[in-house]
């Protein structure tokens, strides 16, 4: 079962369109911030993953359009060898997959931190923190509460 606070008013939650689309622009931000470590290769992909979200969040995507998009991520992670790459791949169909469910922000902002790790070895403390800065007031308790 779902946590109520991530599913949208009209589907029984608590969630508005206003907080869901918070959502998704946090966890873009969190992508957007590990790009430096994608294979270069990869720009491309990640950017129509990033101009669907956007979409999503400006009303030109449909949520259809968008879990497309985070299938095609899923389908093009399994295919990546390169750990760092594949886990910034998987933050990204987890953004874009925000618009079918507010909870996959959450992972994105997951598999964010775990590219950093699996790039530098180091701990991704400060990451975490820089992600929490980003989060709007609006969205800043339920999303830490779920962390």
């Amino acid at each position: 079962m779902r946590d109520r606070e991530f599913l949208a008013i009209h589907r029984g939650g608590a969630l508005t369109k206003e907080n869901h689309r918070l959502l998704m622009l946090w966890s873009l931000s969190c992508v957007e911030h590990v790009l430096s470590y994608l294979d270069e290769s990869y720009q491309v992909f990640l950017q129509e993953l990033m101009k669907t979200a956007r979409g999503w969040i400006e009303g030109s995507v449909t949520v259809g359009e968008a879990r497309e998009a985070s299938m095609r991520a899923v389908i093009e992670a399994r295919s990546i060898t390169d750990t760092t790459t594949c886990l910034v791949v998987r933050a990204g169909g987890h953004m874009v997959a925000t618009a079918h469910m507010a909870d996959h922000a959450i992972t994105a902002g997951n598999y964010a931190l775990k590219a950093i790790k699996a790039s530098t070895g180091s701990p991704v403390e400060d990451e975490r923190v820089w992600q929490n800065d980003q989060l709007p007031d609006p969205i800043k308790s339920l999303v830490l509460s779920s962390r």
